[in-house]
């Protein structure tokens, strides 16, 4: 990975169908994200030009999208989807998605649970 650069992005909690005990998936629980990206941002910083950064607008959309959409079992798996916007803009060289389950059924005294799951652009890959 070439560049120190990110862009932090935090959404949520919204509601989301999610989870593999007994009626979890049956009504919404608040799951919250937070993406960050690594991305060159030298350009824009010189420019002030969206079209020189990653439109973190539309990524944020499509997150928001992906989370209120999910028919997931695992917070690992959306995640994972979650992940694939890396594929969304050529520019983005790193992706760390952290995912919060804030009422997960885990009995009396638990508090919520995150996922934290990342991925890089493979070498040679535009």
């Amino acid at each position: 990975m070439g560049t120190a650069h990110r862009i932090r992005l935090r959404g949520g909690p919204f509601p989301c169908r999610i989870g593999v005990a007994a009626g979890e998936t049956e009504r919404a629980q608040p799951v919250s994200f937070e993406i960050r990206l690594a991305v060159d941002l030298e350009s824009a910083a010189r420019t002030d030009r969206l079209a020189d950064t990653v439109d973190y607008g539309v990524i944020f959309a499509e997150a928001r999208r992906r989370v209120l959409c999910s028919r997931f079992g695992l917070l690992e798996a959306l995640a994972g989807d979650l992940a694939g916007l890396l594929d969304a803009d050529e520019r983005i060289e790193w992706i760390g998605v952290l995912l919060t389950k804030h009422r997960p059924p885990l009995g009396e005294g638990a508090g919520p649970v995150s996922v934290w799951l990342e991925r890089r652009r493979a070498e040679g890959r535009p």
